[in-house]
């Protein structure tokens, strides 16, 4: 089975601008919802959310589809994004 792999962009204010990755992982467009969320100055955090819609959190604007990969590759891609240090 594989899954599409997407780039969620959000705006929260006129120069505030959110990236996420978003996993689809079943025909009802639900997914995993991948980012880095805080700031500079408090400290960031990496953050997954399961079983969610990107299109249902605050200030989205849209979605590009950057590929698609291999549902047996999930944990895979979890662990890259976990073991990278927040900004």
């Amino acid at each position: 089975m594989s899954l599409n792999v997407y780039k969620a962009s959000y705006v929260f204010g006129p120069v505030r601008n959110h990236y996420a990755l978003f996993v689809e992982s079943d025909d009802d467009q639900k997914g995993y919802f991948i980012h880095v969320f805080g700031d500079v100055q408090e400290g960031m955090e990496y953050h997954i959310q399961g079983q969610t819609e990107p299109e249902y959190h605050y200030g989205y604007l849209g979605k590009e589809l950057l590929g698609t990969g291999a549902w047996a590759k999930l944990k895979d891609l979890f662990d890259v994004c976990e073991s990278t240090p927040p900004p």
